[in-house]
């Protein structure tokens, strides 16, 4: 989610465009606004909160399931004269179809924000201020007329089009999900926003898979199967009976020489092809209650193997000889 840094009338700076009409009088707002013939509005409350010299962020709370109503997605495509248009990919549907099941468990929290871009239609009335100036309560006014097209809607998903869809399709009544929405002054600063939201560095794969096993909630299908995998990984990396103890590498083993991941999937393989799943205790067991002797099954050999033969075995399994005659060579060290 977005920190928020203050947005108040009284900033030294004088505030930009998009911020200047937050805090006219409503009367002032209400002269100048256009007639809005059979159009309706909804009122949501919300924090306006100025950043930089002329940039304010409002931060609201709305159901999901209405945010069509006045919000819409540009899909990327181009126009018969080979211009690029919009931004947004198409719909992941196995994403959606994860996050619907989250969405329709037990106790259920997206804790992350929407991002909306808004046109000049939408405008805030200010209602006060907050004792310590960080932000300005108010209400954020949305016009809604269910005759327009998308494409004239007044808002643009810039970030969470599959929460969206998830929510939409959802078997739930409601939703409330929360929102950051600024003001757009074109298409450009939208794309802008949207490439700035989403080229943050992801997470390494390596510190996902060593929390995993911490967890105890519903995760998507991928991290649900290898939350097991990681859990004897960790017990393979860290037991003083296992004969790998120290030697797989992972943030907080970072001398270990033998990749997580390739340990990881020889785990998750073993669990699913190898030893049936009738017969092998592991998977009739759970995190906390495996025997105490489990790590005796992945145990390759009864006596212990130094670091210096992992380094040999290793070296050799990422070359591959050039003739027989050299693959023998290698086969007899």
């Amino acid at each position: 989610m977005f920190s928020t840094a203050a947005c108040t009338a009284n900033y030294n700076a004088e505030p930009g465009p998009d911020c200047q009409a937050l805090f006219q009088p409503r009367q002032a707002l209400q002269k100048d606004a256009q007639p809005m013939n059979e159009l309706q509005e909804i009122r949501i409350p919300a924090l306006a909160v100025r950043q930089g010299k002329s940039r304010c962020l409002y931060s609201f709370a709305l159901d999901g399931k209405k945010i069509s109503e006045f919000a819409t997605i540009s899909r990327i495509k181009r126009s018969k004269a080979g211009k690029i248009e919009g931004y947004q990919r198409p719909e992941v549907v196995s994403h959606i179809r994860e996050i619907r099941t989250y969405l329709e468990s037990d106790d259920p929290m997206i804790p992350n924000a929407l991002v909306i871009a808004f046109d000049d239609r939408v405008r805030f009335e200010a209602g006060g201020e907050s004792d310590e100036g960080a932000a300005t309560p108010g209400s954020l006014i949305i016009p809604i007329d269910p005759t327009l097209d998308d494409t004239d809607k007044p808002g643009w998903v810039v970030d969470g089009q599959q929460r969206l869809a998830a929510i939409r399709e959802a078997d739930i009544d409601e939703f409330p999900i929360c929102v950051i929405g600024f003001i757009a002054g074109d298409a450009t600063e939208q794309t802008e926003q949207f490439i700035l939201v989403n080229s943050t560095k992801p997470l390494p794969k390596g510190l996902i898979y060593e929390l995993l096993p911490t967890t105890g909630a519903r995760l998507p299908t991928l991290l649900e199967r290898r939350r097991f995998p990681a859990h004897l990984l960790a017990r393979l990396n860290t037991e003083e009976n296992s004969p790998l103890m120290g030697m797989i590498h992972t943030p907080t083993v970072p001398e270990g020489i033998i990749k997580d991941n390739s340990v990881l999937k020889m785990l998750e393989h073993s669990l699913s092809d190898g030893v049936p799943k009738h017969d092998n205790p592991i998977l009739s067991s759970d995190l906390h209650g495996l025997p105490p002797n489990i790590l005796n099954l992945l145990r390759p050999s009864r006596r212990p193997v130094s670091r210096r033969c992992w380094r040999r075995c290793l070296a050799l399994g990422t070359h591959q000889p050039r003739s027989s005659a050299t693959r023998m060579e290698a086969e007899e060290r």
